[in-house]
């Protein structure tokens, strides 16, 4: 379940709670995406994820409940938390919220997981080489499938030119038409 806006949890939170600063204020395109190219190409149940930049926590949700998986969610807001709790609450699973940048994950806690999903994590040209070199972290610690939704802007694109060099990845075009239309890119790196 995913709440609108103009839920009344929602518009509560947005009240009560300190702003998102680094755009967690609602929920992304690039999420819904992301959602259901995994619907199309699905995970093994009970996998170890962890969701980058989670925002309101839609994608950590859709994750644990539809592949049972254990689903840590990583964002460096902290103003995003009370949103992903009561998504969790809404949808009855119980991923685990760390507030956290990027630079700061380490190897070891990126040997933890299986997979790694974002959507729309790569916005600002500052945020691509932090996000390469957390890639390549993941894929030496043993991280087996990473896959990162994004509207498409250019920070994303020298991202996704520099894991197809390094890492063999692959960016596949993904359409949806529900609750909007929209074809948006997904990069893709297997590790086998």
């Amino acid at each position: 379940m995913i709440l609108a806006s103009s839920h009344r949890g929602i518009r509560t939170l947005k009240k009560a709670a300190p702003a998102a600063v680094l755009h967690g204020n609602k929920v992304w395109t690039a999420s819904y995406v992301l959602m259901d190219f995994l619907q199309h190409n699905p995970l093994r149940e009970n996998l170890r994820i962890l969701d980058l930049g989670c925002g309101w926590g839609v994608v950590s949700c859709f994750l644990a409940r539809a592949f049972a998986a254990n689903v840590t969610a990583v964002d460096a807001d902290p103003g995003v938390q009370p949103f992903f709790e009561l998504h969790a609450q809404y949808n009855a699973v119980a991923p685990q919220f760390v507030c956290e940048r990027f630079e700061r994950i380490s190897a070891d806690m990126l040997a933890q997981f299986d997979v790694i999903t974002g959507a729309d994590i790569c916005f600002w040209d500052e945020s691509a080489a932090p996000l390469a070199r957390l890639i390549a972290r993941a894929v030496k610690a043993g991280v087996k499938h990473i896959f990162i939704a994004d509207p498409g802007r250019p920070p994303f694109w020298n991202l996704a030119e520099h894991c197809i060099d390094v890492h063999l990845a692959e960016v596949e075009m993904h359409h949806i038409d529900h609750p909007r239309k929209a074809t948006k890119p997904v990069l893709v790196i297997h590790n086998a």
